[in-house]
């Protein structure tokens, strides 16, 4: 598949091309299907050269101005048909410039070609009447607005899944132009364009009636399997009566045949009186039947540089003209034949050339011609002209570049500046991978390891103590309670906890109790808020970053190569944040708050917490609150691995697997040109300058001279 530049547009198919326009299908941005017509400019010197030999343009320069115009009548043509239930809808249109060449894109709406639709799901006759009045309906709108299509067949007919639309406008003409860039499709010609005499509004009709009544006979008239495509063309526009066609529903068949008659007065005079009569056909069969479209020459747009064409269509007009001729009487001629007469003419002709001779003929330096005579002398002219090699006075009135052509040897074709190798191979499709990754088949693949998970195991009735395992007694640990200096009494139970207590006789004070809160966030282990939020970026987090999720957009490589170009890398993280609590106090041993102590009054008794310490017998050991005597061993170290990896020794790995990229190949000597491999090898074109019969090519410039006799002057 070619790769284009249609901006967002993803192409799945080439529907047409030719030199000069290409027709695609292609998905939109929004998943819609559309059809893209798309015109490269400026053309090749070639197409530009046969432009101008068909009389369209003057001078190689005008190409391109001469398709800009015809791109934008059609475009206009398009725009005024855009509300048209029974015509493809113009959607817009776009232009980009590359290596100094501007592409113009016409966007339209899709539907399916009725030669492909038919040929997969049949066609009957009920098929045959709704795509009739469907492009009647059509028509009917081009001539309201004096639009003529100029190019109806099989292949420009569409199918939406609910009705018949016309489409493809490019060869159409309005008003009184009729300045076609193609001729239109042979097998759906009407004789009068066939003829080259200007179109008709019963032209579009007959084509019309021909594409029904292949419909219905499965063949073109006069096609038959001894019968040519090129004969029965020549019998269809000679003015020889169609066959019938061979089916039940009589009225069907006649009103086709009247569509697609030879003589225009016989024909519909109006689409609208062809829709009615076919609007008028009751019980038409809807029974299927098979039917083949063969793909040939004479179903393509002809366009008016076909030179053999054209050379066919002058033979076929001398042919007739010459029968009429025949018809005549020549005796006339045959009188002026006598022996006598032509001896007479003989006479005079002789005499003629040698007068013709004489008063032409070249004279030596220094000489010039004087009513057959040479004569010394010489010529000259006036200021401003110069003397040619014919003896005349000349003067250039107007200058233009010559048209330029090129020319390769045999073998070679002339290409955008380049000769081309005709010689082409096929190249060889294969697949590959980018650094790293190993072809696979069609697949790419790459693996990569990390540290596999270390944890430890115990035997059964052994306690895994970080990665120790301990099998024994446990027993609570001894707790030992104190008072702090200067506490008299205790220590002592008081509604199940150990205090102290001190009786003091002045003014007395202790640290109040403290109290922390969070107004946000959580009070930790250290006093202080800590607020934690997902998913942020780290320019809004005013902490401390952590816990990075990454994701990367842009194609399968993007997700192990984020920053190879055209692959986004988008990153969230965890915020932490941490400040200080807000701080209350109390005092809960009794005792006045004054900020952050407690004060106390002569003759009141302070009671504070009793101080603890734990013991274990000889042979335990305490963990916490707790005596733990036993065994203790190693435990078994395991590794393990996520459930997509696979575990090799203390490592896990991890196989990466995309699609190759698949690309074609060519042999030595050959290079790559879309799906062909062309010669590596470029000789240079010739270069000739060429101009018009109304020219004199001078160097690389066409120039137009204004003559007139040269004055002689006689020597002695």
């Amino acid at each position: 598949m070619e790769v284009l530049s249609l901006f967002n547009f993803k192409p799945l198919k080439t529907i047409y091309e030719n030199s000069i326009f290409k027709i695609y299908k292609v998905e939109k941005e929004d998943g819609t299907i559309a059809v893209v017509k798309k015109i490269t400019l400026p053309i090749s010197d070639d197409d530009a050269v046969k432009l101008m030999e068909s009389g369209k343009i003057l001078f190689l320069q005008d190409a391109t101005n001469y398709y800009l115009q015809q791109m934008n009548k059609e475009i206009e043509i398009l725009k005024k048909l855009n509300n048209e239930k029974n015509i493809l809808h113009y959607q817009d249109k776009y232009e980009e410039t590359i290596d100094g060449k501007t592409s113009y894109y016409i966007i339209m709406e899709y539907a399916e070609d009725c030669s492909s639709y038919f040929q997969r799901e049949g066609v009957s006759e009920s098929d045959v009447i709704k795509l009739g009045i469907d492009i009647c309906r059509a028509l009917e709108a081009c001539q309201k607005n004096n639009i003529y299509h100029n190019d109806i067949k099989p292949a420009n007919l569409f199918y939406n899944g609910e009705e018949y639309k016309l489409g493809d406008f490019g060869n159409s003409t309005q008003g009184s132009d009729n300045n076609i860039i193609n001729f239109g499709s042979m097998n759906y010609i009407s004789p009068e364009v066939y003829e080259r005499k200007p179109t008709t509004s019963t032209s579009d009709i007959y084509s019309l009636g021909i594409v029904m009544y292949q419909l219905l006979t499965n063949h073109l008239p006069f096609t038959t399997t001894e019968e040519s495509e090129e004969k029965a063309l020549e019998k269809r526009m000679s003015g020889i009566a169609i066959p019938p066609i061979d089916t039940s529903n009589k009225e069907l068949a006649n009103i086709v045949l009247k569509a697609c008659s030879y003589d225009i007065n016989n024909r519909y005079q109006s689409v609208s009186e062809l829709k009615k009569d076919l609007e008028q056909i009751v019980n038409p069969s809807t029974e299927k039947k098979k039917i083949t479209f063969i793909k040939t020459k004479m179903n393509d747009t002809i366009s008016v540089f076909d030179k053999s064409l054209i050379e066919k269509q002058d033979k076929k007009m001398q042919e007739i003209y010459i029968q009429q001729r025949k018809n005549k009487k020549m005796s006339s001629i045959k009188k002026m034949l006598k022996k006598g007469l032509l001896i007479a003419l003989l006479l005079i002709l002789i005499g003629v050339s040698s007068f013709i001779y004489a008063y032409n003929r070249e004279c030596e330096p220094g000489y010039i011609n004087k009513n057959g005579i040479c004569t010394k002398g010489y010529y000259y002219c006036d200021t401003g002209y110069s003397l040619n090699e014919k003896n005349q006075c000349q003067k250039t009135i107007k200058s233009i570049d010559a048209k330029v052509t090129y020319s390769c040897p045999n073998g070679y074709t002339y290409t955008n500046d380049t000769c081309v190798s005709n010689e082409i191979q096929e190249p060889t499709f294969t697949y590959q991978c980018i650094d790293g990754f190993t072809l696979n088949g069609k697949k790419c693949e790459k693996t990569e390891s990390n540290d596999a998970v270390e944890t430890y195991t115990c035997p059964k009735g052994y306690a895994n103590m970080n990665g120790i395992c301990v099998k024994g007694d446990e027993k609570d640990a001894t707790a030992k309670y104190s008072c702090p200096s200067g506490y008299t009494k205790g220590p002592f139970k008081e509604n199940g906890t150990y205090k102290c207590s001190k009786y003091v006789t002045s003014s007395s004070s202790i640290d109040a109790t403290p109290k922390y809160s969070c107004s946000r966030g959580t009070l930790n282990s250290n006093n202080k808020c800590v607020v934690v939020t997902n998913n942020v970026s780290k320019s809004s987090c005013n902490g401390v970053t952590s816990n990075e999720k990454c994701t990367t957009t842009g194609g399968t490589w993007c997700e192990y190569y984020p920053y190879t170009a055209g692959c986004t890398k988008t990153c969230t993280y965890t915020c932490t944040v941490t400040s200080e609590p807000n701080v209350t106090y109390s005092c809960t041993n009794g005792g006045t708050l004054s900020g952050t102590k407690c004060n106390f009054s002569g003759g009141n008794t302070i009671k504070v917490n009793a101080d603890v310490t734990y013991s274990c017998p000889s042979g335990y050991e305490r963990i916490g609150s707790k005596c733990i005597y036993g065994k203790q061993i190693n435990g078994t170290k395991v590794y393990t691995c996520l459930d997509s990896q696979t575990l090799v020794g203390n490592k896990c790995y991890t196989t990466i697997t995309t699609d190759a990229v698949g690309m074609y190949t060519c042999p030595e000597g050959f290079i790559a040109s879309g799906v062909t491999c062309i010669q590596n090898d470029f000789p240079q074109p010739v270069k000739k300058y060429t101009c018009s019969r109304i020219y004199t090519l001078n160097g690389d410039k066409c120039e137009e001279y204004e003559t007139k006799p040269a004055k002689a002057e006689y020597t002695k």
